[in-house]
């Protein structure tokens, strides 16, 4: 039975909702206290401490993940704000510069200080690991030469760009499933589409899913910061990930904006942690 380490990343820095960093927390709470199967998945589970830590809490998440990400283990992350693919992957490519990226969000998360309407980090993480901007000097244990390549990275969910963004995407090669093109097409054809770009460009023989929940519709997961209507089918979704999964190609992947502290009620907490259980089952299996 594959087993998969559960990587706790409490990143917040990246937007204003301080909450999304309870997301890893909650939703282990909510497999604990449902007594879920998915548990024995997992054969280690790593937190964040920031007890005796003296400098920028933001450096010492990205360097604890950066740094836990150096593994040959299968990994899974709990997030936190999307920021925190900027240590992940900038970590994971190191070591497998060829692993193909596949990326679920509602946004292009490519846009770089100058473009960005917010300035929030959480929209830019593509902006940085694409070498379209240079990362701060505080963040200069995370330089590296295995930049994401636009051939490398297929987008599923885009509804809601920035012109920049836009721009992006009509010079770039990137390939790309608008909400509507994804949920007007098979999950065949989604599976197929995705690994022959991949394949074609040479990418693709181990895979990292980057998966932000506001790419899924708001009544499937109301509790995030940035929600945007008319998201992602959900059983289809779960199918793609089952689909992936029978590949035994990811290798990682990461979930994130959960946000527990934006719940309006208590049905949308257990919405969401109902939404985020299933879609680690479908990827993992239980």
């Amino acid at each position: 039975m594959t087993q998969w380490k559960w990587l706790d990343a409490p990143i917040h820095e990246g937007q204003t909702h301080k909450g999304v960093c309870l997301g890893g927390q909650t939703l282990l709470e909510h497999l604990r206290d449902t007594h879920s199967p998915l548990l024995s998945k997992f054969n280690e589970f790593k937190f964040y401490d920031d007890a005796n830590k003296t400098s920028e809490a933001m450096v010492n998440k990205f360097h604890f993940l950066h740094d836990e990400c150096q593994t040959e283990k299968n990994l899974m992350i709990i997030g936190g704000d999307h920021s925190l693919s900027i240590a992940s992957l900038s970590s994971i490519l190191k070591n497998d510069p060829k692993r193909g990226i596949l990326w679920f969000d509602a946004h292009g998360d490519v846009n770089h200080p100058d473009s960005s309407p917010t300035g929030h980090l959480h929209g830019m993480p593509l902006a940085y690991l694409m070498n379209r901007t240079p990362l701060e000097e505080r963040f200069d244990f995370l330089k590296s030469n295995h930049f994401i390549q636009p051939q490398q990275i297929v987008y599923f969910g885009l509804r809601d760009l920035d012109p920049d963004e836009v721009a992006f995407l009509d010079e770039s090669s990137v390939k790309f499933f608008s909400a509507d093109d994804y949920n007007n097409k098979s999950v065949d054809q989604l599976f197929s589409e995705s690994f022959l770009y991949l394949k074609d460009n040479s990418f693709g023989e181990s895979i990292h899913i980057s998966f932000d929940v506001d790419s899924l519709d708001p009544k499937d997961f109301p509790c995030t910061g940035t929600p945007v209507n008319q998201g992602l089918n959900l059983p289809k979704t779960l199918s793609l990930l089952e689909r992936l999964s029978q590949t035994e190609k990811v290798k990682s992947a990461e979930f994130v904006e959960f946000n527990p502290e934006l719940c309006q009620t208590p049905e949308d907490l257990a919405q969401s942690n109902t939404t985020l259980g299933s879609c680690l089952k479908a990827l993992i299996g239980a």
